[in-house]
């Protein structure tokens, strides 16, 4: 560094960034919440590095099924939700020919009641998002699903009108399994009328991911149909130190990618 530059003007945050082809912040606040990373918004963008067996997890609405994904509060399991919901949404975007089309609905808000929290009101509740995000997605086609029936009548509905449309089938991604004061057996039971039916979590076109703190590991074996699982539960150890700079090489060449997305940024040279 130069004389001139040390004595120069000082560049605030903003400018810096800007100056350096940064259309976003790789280190803002927001970067270090997967509910708030912008970089999530950016599918195609080298922001996210896949778990090995990414496409496993994700699984396709052809082979239809559960997985329950154990993990440390802060590993990666919203994240991971988070990156599959984007994916799910680029091949509605942008029409993928070699991808099925898939409408993720993220099943986050468990704040309902404990007499709320029966199957039947798991799939009620499922249904509305799926007529919200229908919504979205095709505003001018009219997604008329059921409103009534048995908890498999009627998710298995629901699907097959999603099915008639132009979809390939749906996933729902169930997290925000919070400890409710240290209470696990009270946080599980939440979702423990839905996540522990198979018959219900192997409805044809549905693909259904569950995100459980480790901490419930336990709770939840007790109750989860593990021994009808064709692979064990995803678990995911304690947190390690990347080995390499991978993910954070990928997060800076992801911001920088970002300016020629950037609405700030459109025609700038």
């Amino acid at each position: 560094m130069t004389e001139r530059d040390m004595t120069g003007p000082l560049l605030n945050r903003s400018a810096w960034l800007e100056a350096h082809g940064f259309a976003i912040d790789p280190f803002s606040a927001e970067a270090f919440q997967a509910e708030t990373d912008p970089l999530f918004e950016h599918p195609g963008l080298p922001a996210f590095v896949d778990p090995p067996n990414y496409e496993e997890i994700r699984g396709r609405p052809d082979h239809p099924g559960f997985r329950y994904i154990f993990a440390p509060n802060g590993v990666g399991k919203s994240s991971l939700r988070r990156r599959m919901r984007v994916d799910f949404d680029a091949s509605l975007a942008h029409n993928l020919s070699n991808a099925p089309r898939v409408l993720a609905v993220e099943y986050l808000d468990h704040s309902y009641a404990s007499d709320r929290a029966s199957a039947h009101d798991h799939v009620a509740r499922i249904v509305a998002l799926l007529a919200n995000r229908l919504a979205i997605w095709y505003p001018r086609l009219d997604f008329r699903l059921p409103t009534t029936g048995s908890a498999h009548d009627l998710l298995s509905r629901a699907v097959q009108v999603c099915r008639s449309g132009r979809l390939d089938g749906v996933c729902i991604l169930v997290d925000n399994i919070r400890d409710q004061g240290g209470d696990l057996e009270s946080a599980f039971n939440r979702v423990a009328a839905l996540a522990s039916q198979p018959e219900l979590l192997n409805i044809p076109g549905v693909l259904f991911k569950f995100m459980f703190p480790n901490a419930i590991f336990e709770t939840a074996a007790r109750v989860l149909p593990l021994e009808r699982l064709s692979f064990p539960p995803n678990r995911v150890g304690r947190r390690q130190p990347p080995r390499s700079p991978q993910p954070a090489a990928a997060r800076l060449h992801g911001c920088v990618a970002s300016r020629q997305h950037h609405p700030a940024f459109q025609g700038a040279v």
